[in-house]
């Protein structure tokens, strides 16, 4: 059953009411922010980059992926439910394609949160086409482009550098093992959608491509600025717990330090500001007794993510 919209009653010159058609807010603002103060918090602290996300290539976007999404769906407390819409199966031609409805239903009560529509085909070219070694010879190489029309290029490392490697597209002789995987990813893309609009991530993330829906055949190289990226992350995260303490450094060191120092001086300026028993709960509620023990990496980030908001909650109070 859809929910009725709430109207709010606005008086006239004369002064009788009408209902005025404009819907006013379902919850209050404070509501409405700590919510998505809440999202971030579980996006930046618990989701990681290039498992659950990625960046969008040329851009400081990030996309997210199944797993993010399956993480999102899990503590929303939401379940897929994929229905098809449209579906080609030509065994002939090899050409498969599906369309496929994803609805996000709240367990427990089975209530619509959201739906979204994607379509996959054989027909794409991540699917359609193959790059295969032709020779390895950069003289022959460059005969064959000149005596043989193609699609040709030459393979890259993992630097970006032109290898003596040429390629070239053919189509692919094996689609028909490619009813499956196109099956499954427009279900696939519609749920990592759906997440997107159910969780009302779309400020967060946008819907690019999942994980392994991306043409990673010799790929060239992103132009990515990591370090613009990382700031800008780092600037989201300050917004929703505050500065971290004076002097305290980022999760690789200073120029005066190592990250272990880094790690350590930060430590020591919570437990003063937080107090022992907030200091020491926090830790327990990671497994952890003593900063010591916590393992560089993501642990690190997220007892530091868990140090600032509980300061930023400390000033709120």
């Amino acid at each position: 059953m859809e929910s009725q919209p709430v109207f709010s009653m606005v008086p006239q010159e004369q002064g009788r009411t009408q209902i005025e058609l404009i819907p006013e807010f379902a919850i209050p603002m404070h509501e409405a922010h700590r919510r998505m103060a809440a999202l971030k918090r579980f996006v930046f602290g618990e989701l990681q980059e290039g498992v659950d996300y990625g960046m969008i290539p040329g851009t400081h976007t990030r996309s997210l992926w199944q797993p993010g999404a399956q993480k999102l769906s899990f503590i929303f407390g939401f379940y897929p439910l994929f229905v098809e819409q449209k579906s080609i199966e030509d065994y002939e031609k090899g050409l498969f394609m599906y369309r496929y409805k994803c609805q996000l239903l709240q367990k427990g009560s089975d209530i619509l949160m959201g739906e979204a529509i994607a379509t996959c085909s054989s027909m794409e070219t991540k699917y359609r086409f193959r790059w295969v070694d032709v020779t390895r010879n950069r003289a022959e190489a460059e005969k064959l482009m000149m005596a043989t029309p193609g699609d040709y290029r030459f393979k890259r490392d993992r630097n970006g550098r032109e290898s003596n490697v040429l390629l070239q597209r053919i189509e692919n002789p094996d689609i028909m093992d490619m009813q499956n995987t196109v099956c499954r990813m427009a279900q696939k893309r519609s749920y990592v959608a759906a997440c997107v609009q159910a969780t009302r991530a779309a400020d967060i993330f946008s819907y690019d491509l999942s994980s392994d829906d991306e043409d990673t055949e010799n790929r060239p190289p992103r132009q990515t600025d990591r370090p613009k990226q990382r700031e800008e992350v780092e600037k989201e995260k300050e917004d929703l717990y505050g500065a971290p303490p004076d002097g305290a450094a980022n999760n690789g060191g200073t120029a005066g330090g190592t990250a272990e120092e880094a790690f350590k001086k930060d430590m020591a300026q919570y437990k003063e500001r937080l107090g022992d028993d907030e200091f020491f709960s926090i830790l327990g509620a990671y497994g952890y007794e003593t900063p010591d023990q916590v393992t560089p990496g993501q642990p690190r980030n997220k007892i530091r993510i868990a140090m600032q908001q509980a300061l930023a909650d400390k000033k709120s109070a």
